[in-house]
């Protein structure tokens, strides 16, 4: 029924999925077939069928006319706790921004970005930033985030300094707004103290090896742009209820209602160089998770731009071209790789270098990569691969029990 093959070894130690061979006569009833192989399949996840030889359907979609658009995924969204330090980094960022003090570089410690989200994470489960301080455990943290102590001899300085600047004011701020656990009286009462530091702004800076870093640039908005604008002006302010004094109305850069920078807390005296943010889009940050339609494409012009993306992000498996060293910015051109035998491997990366680079990924949090993908396209809207009774009536495979049109589902 299933023919076993050599196994090979893949990441997390995942089995090769079971290949089932039916005969003649098997194939005859698909629903009888799939209800004999359940137990070995469902047991696997997945399974492959071969249908027995001469069994070969016609393609039916027109490749050059066929046209589908895309979704996009961004990698580092896919898994949930890299999800969560990124919808917590988009918090920070949005808070120093609405406090007049751009949050525009990351502090490194042992050649790589602090992790912020890791950095909160860790002095929240040993009690706080005051029992953390109070116990002198800053060192610790950095061992559990596997900084090495032997290159970063000012380790707990940077940790607790980073801690200090950048996390502690936003923890104080969600205390107050009533989104964050209890902080304690007197930290509340220094707020003002630890937050309002001399404004400075730069461009924001992260340590990429191959994609492009994460907002290199941001957008600086002018002061023409911060404040309301003719035809954009809200009806009121969202904290007085008053519609006057337009000129020192606040337009919020994430959901557009109005704010007097006297209504503010704390007040503002100018308008913000840089976006700025009210308090229900900093603490709402990240909620409006999902994929983005991309681009439409043929079936030849997908396959160019996945060539072209492989050549760029693997490199060393393609012989050195003019175009291989003309890579966006963020992308290497290295030498070709031993494991190129001839022209016929060019660009066959082994199945573990494409595996472990796509989970490095996923799991950072300072790089994005976009892929699109072409899945979730309807038959009933772009066609089918198989042949259908209303556009090929009179071929035997429109109406065969293995045509994926005319097999049930449940």
């Amino acid at each position: 029924m299933s023919q076993r093959q050599a196994p090979r070894k893949h990441m997390f130690g995942l089995r090769e999925a079971p290949i089932f061979y039916p005969t003649s006569d098997e194939f005859k009833d698909p629903l009888a077939y799939i209800q004999k192989i359940q137990p070995q399949a469902e047991s696997a996840g997945l399974c492959k069928i071969v249908p027995p030889s001469g069994w070969n359907p016609p393609f039916s979609l027109d490749t050059k006319r066929f046209r589908f658009r895309t979704r996009i995924q961004q990698l580092n969204s896919l898994e949930g706790k890299t999800r969560t330090n990124l919808n917590y980094q988009d918090q920070l960022y949005k808070f120093h921004a609405q406090q007049g003090q751009p949050l525009t570089k990351v502090p490194q410690l042992d050649h790589r970005p602090i992790d912020l989200y890791g950095l909160r994470h860790e002095v929240a489960v040993r009690g706080g930033y005051q029992k953390v301080n109070g116990e002198k455990r800053w060192a610790e943290i950095g061992r559990v985030m596997k900084y090495d102590r032997k290159t970063c001899t000012s380790m707990s300085n940077s940790l607790k300094s980073t801690y200090q600047k950048i996390i502690l004011p936003f923890e104080l701020y969600q205390a107050k707004h009533g989104a964050a656990p209890a902080v304690s009286d007197e930290l509340l009462e220094d707020d003002a103290g630890v937050r309002r530091s001399k404004r400075r702004r730069s461009t924001r800076d992260y340590s990429s090896a191959r994609s492009s870093p994460v907002d290199e640039t941001p957008h600086v908005a002018s002061p023409a742009a911060s404040t309301a604008s003719a035809g954009t002006i809200p009806d009121a302010c969202e904290v007085c209820r008053s519609g006057e004094n337009d000129e020192a109305m606040l337009i919020c850069d994430g959901c557009d209602r109005g704010f007097h920078m006297y209504c503010l807390d704390p007040p503002l005296d100018a308008i913000p160089t840089n976006d700025w943010y009210c308090d229900s889009c900093v603490l709402s940050a990240g909620a409006d998770f999902g994929f983005e339609d991309g681009s439409e494409y043929t079936l030849a012009a997908f396959k160019r731009k996945g060539d072209e993306f492989k050549r760029r992000m693997f490199p060393e498996y393609y012989a050195p071209t003019e175009s291989a060293y003309l890579a966006e910015p963020g992308y290497r051109a290295e030498p070709v790789s031993s494991y190129l035998a001839g022209p016929e491997m060019e660009g066959r990366v082994p199945e573990d270098i494409v595996e472990a680079e796509f989970w490095r990924l996923v799991a950072s949090p300072y790089e994005e990569v976009e892929v699109e993908y072409g899945a979730d396209l309807h038959s009933a809207q772009h066609g089918s691969g198989f042949p259908t009774s209303e556009r090929m009536p009179l071929d035997a495979y429109a109406r065969h029990p293995w045509n994926l049109n005319v097999l049930p589902f449940q």
